[in-house]
């Protein structure tokens, strides 16, 4: 099976690390400004995507903690890498890199952006493979600095002196940092093949997705219940150097040392057209990615960047539906128009966003107050009751309606008289 899981002990022990992690990056963000404003950032983007996925099936609250999880543990796993120490990453699944490796063609390793992924290229370079790995500007900086001076080179070295693995000298050797953003990376990658190295490339990284729905060299592929655009530079290096492409993960497991799997190796059949060949591979590791989010939603890094992928199908234009003083009953409900609507804090300012569309709404304060009382499920009533002019509470009501971002449910007394009578329907 493609998808492997967590066991419950894993996933216990995760969560106790996890909690340890919230409680240090707490202290950190409130003696640190610019941190503070980096996480709401990341938080903000991470909710945009994980609404566009969960809208309708989650709760909202259930989808603003997978945002606000997987943004905190994002920075708390960059952080430790950073300011703590590197560690040992067990193997799993090795028969498949062996079989792999054994047609002498090199081999691409496709991990994903959870877990500790950033321990596998220093990881495979300590186990004996040449590794070119293909990281942003910022990601080859920081691995060439750890390799002369950082904390990577010590932790080299202190296991070269007391098991005998490979020092920093021979790691920097084996470890051969491809900046993404070079006209000259997919060239490098595949010299590096030629000579038998492993290819460390993310299917989910901004690199690898970073172009419109609208490029021709996008490929469509199913993720999560929707439809993503992604760049086929994974299976087009495999097409052409016909090498293998291993899927990979590593998953930590709190206080045991973190693990990387290997699954088995996609291969290009004979006679297969390069065209479904690069399909079939991009289905594949978006597959794996998928199972894993499902696993474990806020894992995955990467939230931040979906709502960039995702193709949208907008659906028709909403009746306008305004309501007159006589005809309202105050003590209806109000709740959402659509499920794409939100509110994102963005640089402080709250702002109501339609998902669907990406489009924002505004930022007025009314607005803002009004969707949110839709989300809670709160009457009319009380909505009114707490705005300071009511008056303009009632236009932008009206306004709201007009435009389809909300309508009213049953009234608050409204009793079910039977087992398909309908109830009072609240905010997501």
């Amino acid at each position: 099976m493609l998808i492997p899981r967590t066991t419950p002990a894993e996933r216990r022990a995760e969560v106790r690390y996890e909690h340890e992690a919230r409680r240090r990056l707490r202290a950190m963000v409130a003696a640190d400004p610019e941190l503070a404003r980096r996480v709401a950032l990341r938080e903000a983007s991470a909710l945009m995507g994980a609404a566009l996925v969960y809208s309708g099936q989650l709760s909202r609250s259930r989808i603003r903690g997978i945002a606000r999880r997987s943004a905190r543990l994002a920075l708390v796993r960059k952080l430790r890498v950073e300011t703590e120490a590197w560690e040992a990453l067990e193997f799993e699944g090795t028969e498949h890199l062996d079989r792999a490796l054994a047609a002498e063609r090199g081999v691409i390793v496709a991990p994903i952006h959870l877990g500790p992924y950033r321990l596998i290229g220093p990881a495979l370079a300590q186990a004996g493979y040449d590794v070119t790995w293909l990281a942003d500007a910022v990601s080859s900086r920081f691995f060439a600095d750890e390799l002369t001076n950082g904390r990577l080179r010590g932790y080299a070295d202190a296991c070269a002196a007391t098991i005998g693995t490979p020092g920093a000298d021979t790691l920097r050797r084996r470890i051969h940092p491809v900046d993404s953003t070079e006209l000259t990376a997919l060239w490098q990658l595949r010299r590096g093949l030629a000579n038998g190295h492993i290819a460390v490339m993310f299917p989910d990284g901004n690199s690898a997705m970073d172009q419109r729905p609208t490029d021709d060299h996008c490929l469509r592929v199913p993720f999560l219940g929707a439809t993503i655009a992604v760049r086929a530079g994974i299976a087009a290096l495999a097409g052409v150097a016909r090498c293998p492409v291993v899927p990979a993960v590593a998953l930590a497991r709190g206080r045991r040392p973190p693990v990387l799997r290997f699954e088995a190796p996609l291969l290009r059949l004979e006679g297969e057209p390069k065209a479904d060949f690069r399909l079939r591979v991009m289905t594949a590791l978006f597959a794996h990615l998928a199972g894993h989010v499902r696993d474990a939603p806020h894992r995955w890094e990467e939230w931040m960047h979906l709502r960039r992928w995702i193709l949208r199908s907008p659906g028709p234009p909403p009746a306008p539906r305004p309501i007159s003083r006589r005809s309202v009953n105050l003590d209806r409900r109000l709740r959402l128009g659509r499920d794409g609507l939100w509110v994102i804090d963005l640089e402080g300012t709250p702002r109501v966003m339609d998902l669907e569309s990406y489009n924002s709404l505004g930022t007025s304060p009314m607005l803002v107050s009004l969707i949110r009382a839709a989300e809670r499920g709160d009457t009319l009533r009380s909505w009114l009751v707490s705005c300071p002019v009511p008056a303009d509470a009632r236009t932008q009501l009206n306004d709201a309606l007009a435009r389809g971002l909300l309508g009213l449910g049953a009234s608050r007394s409204t009793k079910a008289t039977g087992p398909g009578s309908p109830s009072p329907r609240r905010g997501a």
